[in-house]
């Protein structure tokens, strides 16, 4: 989940990012990503959870207080925000012409 907050008056740009990843391990891995847009070192945070029903838990925890402090989900899906540390997607259609 991507949020932004955003007051052009106080010249606020932040961004918060939430992921989540499976480890090898069968837990699940929640990292917060946060800072002021177009900064080149965001702050990060990485959370284990044992089981996916806490870590559900902590996300929704999370989201109301980004709300009041100001913070809009702009997006959804991890897909649409580039991230160096996955791949591309490849569209095999396009390959085979």
């Amino acid at each position: 989940m991507y949020l932004e907050c955003r007051d052009l008056e106080k010249n606020k740009h932040r961004f918060y990012h939430l992921t989540v990843q499976s480890s090898l391990f069968g837990t699940f891995i929640l990292t917060r990503t946060w800072g002021r847009i177009g900064s080149k070192r965001p702050r990060e945070l990485h959370q284990e959870f044992a089981d996916e029903e806490t870590m559900v838990r902590e996300v929704q925890r999370i989201l109301p207080i980004r709300q009041r402090h100001g913070y809009l989900l702009i997006q959804d899906k991890q897909a649409a925000i580039p991230n160096f540390r996955t791949q591309p997607k490849v569209d095999r259609e396009l390959l085979s012409r």
